[in-house]
């Protein structure tokens, strides 16, 4: 609860899409990484997914392709 009312408190939202395991043991299968961003971005994530090659450690690769040009100001 204290990270959804922070992120209300600030610009940033969660990018994360869909319910696939991004942490992945011998013993069990979690989602537990999240990928914050600037409220706004999240309309520019396209095809997000997590990698199904295994890892090297116990976190899977999170892909998700950008649309679009990023503005700096």
């Amino acid at each position: 609860m204290a990270l959804v009312e922070y992120l209300n408190s600030t610009n940033f939202e969660i990018l994360n899409r869909g319910n696939d395991p991004t942490f992945c043991n011998g013993l069990r299968l979690e989602l537990i990484d999240i990928i914050l961003g600037y409220f706004g971005l999240l309309g520019r994530v396209k095809s997000w997914e997590v990698s199904s090659e295994l890892p090297l450690l116990d976190h899977r690769h999170i892909l998700f392709p950008l649309q679009g040009s990023l503005l700096v100001r």
